[in-house]
């Protein structure tokens, strides 16, 4: 069946809902449990997700956004181990 929250009532599209013999089943699995909270929060609330320019990740250039290259290991520690 349809499953509402506490305190609703069903309407027409839920009683019709109902009816229909389809079974979902899901199953939701992250590695990191923030990152799923916060693709699915972005999902409807689209101010959520920051823009990949205020965190200096990309920049703009010619009116597209070109990837940062950001050193994955500071200079003075190529030398050991």
């Amino acid at each position: 069946g349809v499953r509402q929250g506490a305190g609703t009532s069903q309407n027409f599209v839920t009683r019709r809902l109902a009816k229909l013999p389809i079974l979902f089943k899901i199953n939701v699995r992250s590695q990191n449990f923030y990152q799923l909270a916060t693709m699915v929060r972005s999902f409807w609330d689209a101010d959520y997700v920051r823009d990949p320019q205020d965190l200096g990740l990309y920049r703009q250039e010619n009116g597209r956004l070109v990837p940062l290259e950001l050193p994955v290991q500071p200079s003075e520690s190529q030398d050991k181990p």
